[in-house]
């Protein structure tokens, strides 16, 4: 399995502002951002606090998640335009060939 701290991932945040994160730290950063930004009252401490609960829960939903590195992502999407294409091939054959077979059944 792929250990996500050590990879770089995108994660998409769509709301009133559309947020890109490249990794899981820049992810934890904005956790703790908006922690501070939703509870300026609250200590430092328990915003701290706060956001390290918020960390562990999503490190273990991250976790579990079945994840890819980019590498292999655009590994497989390669394997798929070729396979894509492979395809298109032997379907423009297979036509062809079902044409040339009602032409000289026509005959």
């Amino acid at each position: 399995m792929l250990d996500w701290r050590t990879h770089a991932f995108v994660f998409v945040f769509k709301g009133p502002q559309e947020v890109t994160v490249q990794s899981p730290q820049q992810l934890f950063q904005l956790i703790q951002d908006q922690v501070g930004q939703l509870f300026p009252d609250a200590t430092r401490a328990a915003q701290e606090e706060l956001s390290s609960h918020l960390k562990s829960v999503i490190s273990g939903v991250i976790s579990r998640l079945d994840l890819v590195s980019r590498d292999e992502f655009d590994a497989q999407q390669i394997v798929l335009e070729r396979t894509r294409a492979k395809l298109e091939a032997l379907e423009q054959a297979f036509a062809e060939l079902e044409q040339r077979l009602n032409q000289a059944g026509s005959e």
